[in-house]
This record gives C-alpha cells, structure tokens and sequence, in this order.
C-alpha cells in the first residue's frame, strides 16, 4: 500500500536555507532556463522603472539582470526568514548565499566572454544598491503590501508563488489579482509558476501547490485585465518529476 506524504500547511516550518541548497545549489536544465528568461524580459526594457519581486523567498536569481535596467529594485516576502536570507546577501554577509555561479552564467547570457571575478563583483555590487527596500507581504490580503498600502509598481515579478502557497484554486485566484492591484497603468508583469503541481518536494515535506495550465493561466490573466495580445508565454518541462510538478509556465505581460 502506498503511504502518501503529508502536505505540510504550516509555512513556519519552511527552512531557506534547505530550500536554496536543494534548488539552487547548481544550474541545472531549470535554472538556466530561468535566467534566460529573465535576460529576454529586460533586453528591451526601458530604464528608469520601480520593480517589485513579490515573494522574493530567500532568493535573487531573478534579479541579476532586472538590476540593469531599473533604477530600484523592492522585495518582499511573508516569511521573515526569507527577508533575513536576502538581506545578508545585501549586506555582503560572511553566512549569506553565494550567488556567484548565477551571476557568472547571467553575464555569460547576457554575451559577456571569458567572465572575470571582477566582473562578478561588479553585479553583485549593482544589485546591493539597487535593493533599497524590504517588505512583509501577505497575498491573501488586500492591499497585499500591508505597510505600504498605496504602492502601485511599474514593474512586478513574481516567482512560483500563488500556486505554491495554497491547494485551493479560489486561494490561488485570489493570490493572483491581489498581486496585479500592485501594476501602475502601462506597466509590466512578469510570472514564474510551476505547471500541473501537485506538491512541491522541499528535503523530506512537501509543501501544497495548486494545478494548473496555460490555458487556465491565460483566462485568470485576461479576467483580471490583460489582452491576449499582450501575453507572451512559454513552458518548459520540469528536468526531476519527483519534486511533485510536470513543468514550469513563463510569463511576460503588458497591463494597461
């Protein structure tokens, strides 16, 4: 008889530290598919922009390229020991990450050759200043930035978030357009989300995820104000099916 492991419900017991040396401690098909994708979505951006990374967790890979392109960079997370992870990062702290490795392959899409450790530092230095601001957030709430209610974004990520953080698809719905209230009128939405979950594989737990396709995406996009035509997607297949999802959905959309 097949003993089904628990879903852990309880984001408390979500350890940063484990998440980062399970899912990035290499780069793997999934990762540099990733950074790829954010090198496209910045190549053509315009500079002088705010950009939010709602639910940044204790992560930054998403960033490396975005720090060309916009003049300041907030984050936020629900968990304070994700906000704690990113900021030893920022501080330059002897017990934070190493995000070297991504930063190398990012200028090496970027078409940088031969990528010197000098180069390295030089990101990494460009990311430090551009994250001025680190925020609680909850995306089950309204407004989602609960300290800084008003704030409108001209630029907002989000990785692997709503769908991973509920097992119910009205949750999800709800996470989604709490998220979208945060676009300015004429900005840009960029979506990560992991395709037909059914958990996500964290060390020995699994967390709850939701599933759900790009058709299903499209349509909650279009509900809550895009046009088709300003959706460009892509999906990828996930590279180690046990961690409880078949692929990856990239997003890039125009709100108005």
């Amino acid at each position: 008889m097949e003993i089904k492991e628990k879903i852990e419900e309880n984001f408390d017991s979500f350890d940063p530290k484990e998440y980062l040396r399970e899912y990035y401690s290499m780069i793997d098909f999934e990762n540099d598919r990733l950074l790829e994708f954010f090198y496209s979505c910045y190549q053509d951006m315009k500079p002088q922009a705010t950009l939010l990374e709602f639910g940044i967790g204790p992560t930054l890979y998403s960033l490396i390229t975005a720090a060309t392109k916009v003049n300041t960079i907030h984050v936020c997370d629900r968990l304070t020991a994700n906000l704690h992870e990113t900021q030893l990062w920022q501080k330059d702290a002897p017990a934070a990450f190493n995000w070297e490795p991504f930063i190398r392959r990012v200028l090496e899409i970027e078409g940088m050759h031969m990528v010197t450790q000098e180069d390295i530092q030089k990101r990494a230095t460009l990311l430090r200043r551009k994250l001025t601001h680190f925020y609680f957030c909850d995306a089950f709430s309204q407004p989602p930035l609960p300290r800084n209610p008003g704030a409108k974004y001209d630029i907002v990520q989000v990785n692997f978030v709503p769908e991973s953080i509920t097992s119910s698809l009205d949750k999800w719905e709800t996470a989604l357009c709490n998220i979208i209230s945060l676009l300015k009128p004429s900005s840009t939405f960029i979506l990560t989300t992991l395709k037909n979950a059914a958990y996500y594989h964290l060390h020995l737990k699994r967390f709850p995820a939701i599933s759900i396709d790009e058709t299903l995406l499209i349509s909650t996009l279009i509900k809550y104000g895009f046009k088709k035509s300003d959706i460009t997607m892509e999906s990828i297949s996930a590279n180690l099916p046990y961690r409880g999802y078949d692929g990856m959905i990239f997003v890039k959309a125009q709100f108005h």
